[in-house]
């Protein structure tokens, strides 16, 4: 395809010889979520917007087309959540009023800044290459190369156990550290390292994305501004105002990256670490690692930054001098060479915050049938983690008149959702919110795990005594693969695979938008360690374990169990 045409999918680009479409599953009538610019939409006289590709807390990432130069590029609109919102227009921004009208300024000017620092690494080949940038509309865009893949975040839930060893993890990595060696020397620091900002190309290269929350190593003003942390991944410094930061708090990302790829399992939150320090080693897991490389990621995950690396250089020598000292006593008898990553085969990818510019392409069928497998091995390993209170009820019949075939309106204004294959009655709107007839108003509260269980329900749920917080296999009930399949992740026994693989929440039954981007605790209680509980990801379908401190949103239900 050589130019966008009418023939051309407006959410991806690609050949729309039928409807949904073949390549991504879009279906006339449907846009990208508010506040995302519309579907079509044209930037800078030549960028025409397609599929939100991720929502962070800075911007929007959008995958696009480059009407000059006949090729799918990724755009980043800088839309700092606490400082602006969309206007009515549909395009432009509506900038908050006070001090935060005046982050928005300084943010802009740091956004636009950062992309002309990081255009001089073009040709560093683990940084996404960022091609142009520009201000339109009252704010800022960043034009990146999209480059077709999976995030490292995908790419360990599809190993066995969702990890690796310890040599391949550490090898996988070490481009990521190349790379933030040299983005420390020009003064800058990513601040948001994780699993999600690690890129495996289609070709098996490893790229580190968006620099959606560095800011530059100095200057007081920048502190101020808000940082979206993930928990398990950011080191304590973050939390705090006056945090000195430095190349030492992407050592400590990048050795909470390196532990999660090992042991399939995040870090206790660092402010959790402070009072009482309940990481567990890797070898105490049944990690295979040797002591002394057990004793180097320990020193790069310390809690306090006086204690871990200096550098990126200083970790990476580390490691290099432990791999030299075991290799001696060997010198003489041929080493056998460490297991290399599986091929990569390019697949949809999913976002949280925080989320990459490059995304999806499709499988070789080769690549497919593997990825397959072991996403159906992973799969059996959840359903292992069984709750009493799941048991299936049975199927209804459907009237033709549901929503999707499935979903019945209750009540007057329909402020209520039965789901028809398991009798479940759900809040349309997350706490916080209002039903209006048509959509949801108000912010979604975010509340940690503790309080969402501990308040009295007649009270923290709005009067309503006969709510609940559902369990977490009611939660995944919700989710849909992304072709809009009328099957739920529950019902199919497999998660969503090829063009079809990143689940969503049915935006017709529940028609709060950002509700894609939420993740929703659970009421079981948690798992491995007492800091944790069961949440679920309406992004990506995920159900697992996360830190009970965090702030996350909650959704109500009444009935099963």
């Amino acid at each position: 395809m050589d130019a966008a045409s009418p023939s051309a999918c407006p959410h991806c680009f690609g050949d729309l010889s039928a409807t949904p479409c073949p390549h991504c599953g879009w279906r006339p009538g449907v846009d990208n979520p508010a506040p995302a610019l519309a579907l079509g939409t044209l930037l800078d006289g030549r960028h025409r917007i397609g599929r939100v590709l991720g929502h962070g807390g800075f911007g929007i990432t959008y995958l696009a087309w480059d009407e000059n130069l006949h090729l799918r590029l990724a755009i980043k609109e800088y839309l700092p959540r606490d400082c602006a919102t969309r206007a009515p227009d549909g395009v432009s921004l509506a900038i908050y009023s006070g001090q935060a009208g005046e982050q928005f300024a300084y943010g802009l000017d740091r956004f636009l800044e950062e992309a002309r620092a990081l255009a001089r690494f073009d040709q560093h080949p683990g940084i996404v290459t960022v091609k142009s940038f520009f201000r339109a509309h009252g704010t800022g865009y960043c034009v990146m190369d999209y480059v077709e893949g999976l995030t490292l975040k995908q790419y360990l839930e599809r190993q066995p156990g969702g990890r690796i060893p310890v040599e391949q993890a550490w090898r996988l990595l070490q481009p990521v550290m190349d790379a933030l060696r040299a983005v420390h020397q020009a003064g800058l620091l990513h601040r948001d390292l994780s699993p999600y900002n690690i890129y495996i190309t289609g070709q098996g290269r490893v790229k580190l994305l968006d620099f959606g929350a560095a800011r530059f190593a100095a200057g007081e003003h920048s502190r101020s501004l808000s940082i979206i942390l993930k928990p398990g991944y950011a080191p304590e410094e973050q939390y705090r105002t006056r945090g000195k930061q430095g190349p030492w708090t992407d050592v400590y990302g990048l050795a909470a990256t390196l532990y999660r790829a090992i042991t399939g399992t995040v870090p206790p939150e660092a402010l959790d670490r402070l009072d009482e320090d309940e990481l567990v080693a890797p070898s105490q897991l049944g990690i295979v690692i040797s002591s002394d490389q057990e004793r180097v990621l320990l020193k790069a995950l310390a809690v306090r930054a006086a204690a871990r690396y200096p550098t990126m250089h200083g970790m990476q020598e580390a490691w290099g001098a432990v791999a030299r000292a075991q290799e001696k006593p060997a010198a003489s008898a041929p080493r056998p060479e460490s297991p290399k990553p599986p091929p990569v085969s390019a697949a949809p990818a999913s976002e949280p915050e925080g989320a990459s510019p490059n995304r999806s392409g499709r499988f070789g069928l080769g690549g497919l049938l593997v990825i397959i497998a072991i996403s159906v091995l992973a799969l059996v390993g959840l359903s292992q983690i069984d709750e009493t209170d799941d048991s299936p009820t049975p199927l209804r019949p459907v009237s033709p008149d549901l929503i999707s075939g499935r979903y019945q309106p209750l009540g007057p204004d329909g402020a209520i959702i039965e789901d028809t294959t398991t009798n479940l009655q759900w809040m349309r709107c997350s706490q916080g919110q209002r039903w209006n007839g048509i959509a949801c108003d108000g912010k979604a509260a975010s509340l940690n795990w503790d309080d969402a269980m501990r308040q009295p329900q007649g009270l923290s749920f709005g009067g309503h005594a006969d709510w609940r917080v559902p369990t977490r296999k009611e939660l995944v009930t919700l989710v849909y693969c992304s072709s809009g399949q009328p099957k739920t992740w529950n019902d199919t026994g497999a998660q969503c695979t090829g063009d079809f693989e990143r689940p969503t929440i049915d935006h017709v039954a529940f028609p709060d938008t950002t509700a894609r981007w939420f993740w929703l605790w659970s009421s079981s209680t948690g798992a491995l360690f007492s800091v944790n509980a069961w949440r679920v990801h309406f992004f990506d379908g995920h159900g697992g374990f996360y830190s009970k401190s965090a702030d996350v949103r909650v959704r109500l239900v009444r009935g099963g169990q």
